[in-house]
């Protein structure tokens, strides 16, 4: 089965029309090819059936075991941003008992536990990206979650629980972890501080004094808190790197290496772009399948960068938007958000980790690591 899902998948990435898609064909084209890929019978309502009304509203499709409800699943179309979708589909399973639900736009799946406590973000236990996320990861989830066996089994409610019960606990210790290094700091131990002030001598020569190594450690708790309300910069001092490497954190302090890339993506009204920011050289990487606006703002240099792009096939007209059928470097996030959105503005608030933070918190304005990267 694992390899009929993973054909299914392929299929999709495939298919450049795939954007164009209203929520019809996303469901004629799409869903129906994966769940036969899933297992289940299509053209059989008691194992899968369309239109089913709850509280006089219709769910798009419930999947069906026995004609007992096991999982609704709310379809939009391709270019649909699901955010304000969710209340909707779990509002509808909540009402029903139903323990499984899944929000797609095709490409993107978000499954849900929706009788769980909390909010609606809190009861999503799992996302599954089709054309960006790994294919082998991709379709163990969608056989773990959705396939007619485990839901058959049992098993799929079990795999379901597992990983909402793994991603609680990754929370608690990314919630905890800052929280513990600031209790070690506040006193900090003298084996520490000789460790820290050794490791410094044996790197450049020189040996720190208790305070200035304590003074670095409380510098550095800033760098990793999760309640600080600004974005935070730091060098190594003394590494042999310490030209290259810096290391950055955002809003909710999450903290990484500058030698590192930064999945992240935009969205301007249809317009929706995905890519990798390089947080040492300021470069993007938009990915294949993004789109850009066919509008292009009345600037003379931007216009004339949109010809280039265009004369080259870097993008292609397709529909109402323009789309990249192949991944493309844009030496700057600005840079490729002027030609995404056809509009002027920084790339640094208009481009967004997958938390929803933007760039412009990494570097805030002013920021001379941003200065450089611009």
């Amino acid at each position: 089965m694992l390899t009929a899902i993973k054909t299914a998948i392929d299929a999709i990435r495939k298919n450049k029309q795939i954007f164009s898609f209203d929520e019809i064909r996303t469901k004629q084209e799409i869903i129906l090819g994966v769940l036969h890929a899933l297992g289940w019978n299509v053209f059989n309502t008691d194992e899968v059936e369309p239109e089913y009304e709850v509280s006089r509203r219709r769910v798009d499709y419930v999947l069906r075991v026995n004609k007992v409800n096991e999982c609704f699943i709310e379809v939009k179309k391709v270019s649909e941003d699901l955010e304000k979708h969710q209340e909707q589909l779990l509002d509808y399973a909540f009402k029903e008992g139903i323990d499984l639900a899944a929000l797609t736009n095709g490409v993107t799946w978000w499954l849900y536990l929706p009788l769980k406590k909390g909010s609606w973000e809190q009861r999503k236990f799992s996302s599954i990206d089709i054309l960006y996320q790994d294919i082998d990861e991709a379709s163990d989830i969608m056989f773990k979650i959705l396939s007619k066996s485990n839901i058959l089994s049992g098993k799929s409610l079990e795999n379901a629980e597992d990983i909402f019960k793994s991603n609680m606990k990754q929370k608690k210790i990314d919630e905890f972890i800052p929280k513990a290094w600031k209790k070690i700091i506040e006193k900090p131990n003298i084996v520490l501080i000789d460790l820290i002030a050794d490791k410094t001598e044996e790197m450049c020569g020189f040996k720190p004094d208790e305070k200035t190594v304590c003074a670095f450690m409380n510098k550095s708790y800033s760098v990793i808190n999760p309640l600080s309300s600004s974005m935070s910069l730091s060098r190594e001092e003394g590494s042999a790197n310490s030209n290259k490497s810096i290391a950055l954190s955002n809003k909710k302090g999450d903290v990484f290496d500058s030698d590192k890339s930064l999945e992240v993506y935009l969205k301007d009204g249809n317009i929706t772009a995905k890519g990798l920011f390089n947080l040492k050289n300021g470069r993007l990487l938009v990915f294949e399948g993004s789109k850009a606006n066919l509008k292009m703002l009345n600037n003379s240099d931007s216009q004339r960068r949109r010809e280039v792009l265009i004369k080259n096939n870097i993008i292609i007209k397709d529909g109402n938007t323009y789309v990249f059928p192949n991944d493309y470097e844009f030496k700057s996030c600005s840079g490729a958000a002027n030609q995404i959105t056809g509009k002027g503005g920084s790339g640094y608030d208009k481009w967004k980790d997958k938390e929803g933070i933007p760039l412009s918190r990494y570097f805030p304005k002013g920021d001379t690591q941003r200065r450089r990267l611009s």
